[in-house]
């Protein structure tokens, strides 16, 4: 599921996604996270997650779109996501104010989607001002 947002499109369809597969998003520069918004499935609801985490981490040691790789450092939890849509506010307190360069979102469990897909319709950062 690497560069899922790089063509472009408005949402994201995954195929044979398992538990433990993860997104990454890079920032460019440095972001305080303030709140996270994220959505899965397709309107009738079919095709979301279950459940899943979020993850925040100051540190980028890697990234090459070639390959594709990305490798970031230092972690910490931020929030579950659990079913089609979560918000995830206060975000900041959770790392202490310290600034952002990677978000991962981790699968946990599938939704009742045959062929274990996946629809992202929506992955909303909001930094501070």
């Amino acid at each position: 599921m690497d560069l899922v947002y790089a063509s472009g499109g408005s949402y994201f369809h995954s195929s044979s996604v398992t538990s433990g597969d993860w997104i990454a998003v890079v920032f460019d520069v440095e972001a305080v996270i303030e709140r996270i918004l994220v959505r899965t499935g397709l309107p009738d609801g079919s095709l979301a997650l279950r459940s899943g985490f979020v993850e925040l981490s100051p540190r980028l040691l890697k990234m090459d779109a070639t390959i594709p790789t990305v490798v970031c450092a230092d972690f910490i939890r931020v929030g579950e996501i659990v079913g089609k849509s979560t918000e995830l506010d206060d975000v900041g307190k959770s790392v202490w104010g310290r600034p952002t360069r990677c978000l991962r979102l981790t699968v946990g469990e599938l939704g009742d989607s045959e062929g274990n897909d996946v629809v992202f319709h929506q992955i909303a950062v909001f930094t501070k001002s």
